[in-house]
Formats: structure tokens, sequence, C-alpha cells
């Protein structure tokens, strides 16, 4: 399915929702650079199915981070949503709006196009968490609470090259940033495979390797 945002740009999202209209209680996932929806092709069916299946059963209790712990609605449990971001998967590539707040814009122009009953749970892996909070600088009301999955670290670096708190080695200085662009113009096949191994804390499979490169080759990313 797709919306288009406040500025034209089609985004691809899936919702899990009763057609019937939104779920009570919705849990959004956000993927990170370079990925897509896709990314939780083995989270989303299961996840569904799951807290479908727990509606009649379970009133839990969540614990949340921003607000006092609580119960969900009577009879109601999360269901997924997802989509794309801007310049990536199935959404449209537009050559303007790839910064985190515009980002953040989409995901508000999203849960506003959903028309939820109340609040998500948003959770966000890597560049999805910059996302949620951004988000809640701007809407601090969109999100009945927030789950950050692989943040990258605050980037510090000393004027002569040292290390002032331990980091993310990436992307912290221009010359950084263009390095890893001319990696993935130059060999972007090669760039994508390497990405699991950085992000994961084990040795990623061939299967893991092919399933998130062809995932991030789906991504637009302009120099």
């Amino acid at each position: 399915m797709y919306f288009t945002t406040n500025d034209d740009v089609r985004i691809f999202y899936e919702d899990s929702a009763p057609s019937g209209g939104a779920s009570d209680l919705t849990l959004v996932l956000i993927h990170g650079w370079s990925g897509s929806h896709r990314a939780f092709k083995h989270n989303f069916e299961p996840l569904a199915n799951t807290l479908e299946s727990s509606v009649s059963h379970h009133n839990p209790t969540i614990h949340l981070p921003l607000r006092t712990p609580q119960k969900t609605p009577p009879n109601t449990f999360p269901l997924p949503a997802a989509f794309d971001l801007r310049g990536h998967g199935a959404s449209d590539k537009p050559s303007h709006g790839l910064h985190v707040a515009r980002l953040a814009l989409d995901l508000h122009n999203l849960l506003t196009h959903l028309a939820l009953p109340s609040p998500p749970v948003l959770l966000g892996t890597s560049l999805g968490s910059a996302l949620i909070w951004s988000l809640l600088e701007l809407f601090p009301a969109s999100a009945r609470a927030a789950i950050f999955v692989d943040q990258a670290p605050l980037q510090n670096v000393k004027p002569d090259g040292t290390w002032r708190t331990q980091g993310s080695k990436g992307i912290f200085d221009a010359a950084s940033t263009g390095f890893v662009l001319g990696q993935l113009v130059a060999n972007p096949s090669a760039f994508h495979a390497g990405t699991p191994a950085a992000c994961m804390g084990r040795a990623p499979t061939e299967a893991e390797i092919g399933f998130f490169g062809a995932i991030a080759g789906e991504a637009s990313v302009e120099a």
C-alpha cells in the first residue's frame, strides 16, 4: 500500500490491522539506512499472527520508557506496521528530503494517514532509532513507547584524531563520509555484503548476507 507525504513523495507501507479498521495498539517497525520494510520479513508475519492470536488470552502490562507503566486496552495487543523510508525499497526516491528530520516527518505523515486510535509503540533499528528521537522532539505525543535497536553511538573525535569516547568508527568526518560514499558507488554489492558483519554480534551466514544485501541494493543513495 502507498500514501503520499505532504511534499508529494509516495511511501510504501504494510499494515496488519484488521480489515475493519486500525488496531487499538500498533507496533511500527522502522528500518535503518539502506534497508526496507523487508528487513522485518522474518518478524512481521509471526508478530501479526502471534499478537493477533493473543488478543483473547492476555491483557499484558507494557513497561513504558516514556510514561508510567499501564495496562493495554482490554482485549488488544500491538499489531505490526512497517514502511520504506523515502529513497529506500518501494518508496519514491527523490533527490530532496534525505535527512533525519524530514524522514521523521514522513513517519508522522504515516501515523496521521493510518488514523490510529491511540499513539503507537515505535521500534527503530539503527537510523530508525534516530527517526524516533527526531519525531519525539517535533511531536512529543506521537508515541506510546519507544524501542531502540542498534542505535549508532555519539560520534566524538578530538582535533588530533583520537577518540574522545568510544563510538562508531565508520563515518565521523568529511573524509570518512567521502570514503564510504566512494566505496558505495564503486562496488555497491561488496559494500552491502559487509553491512551484516558490521551490524551483527557474530559472523553472518551466507543466507543472511544475501538477504540483507538484496534489501540494501534496493535503496538509492545520492552521492
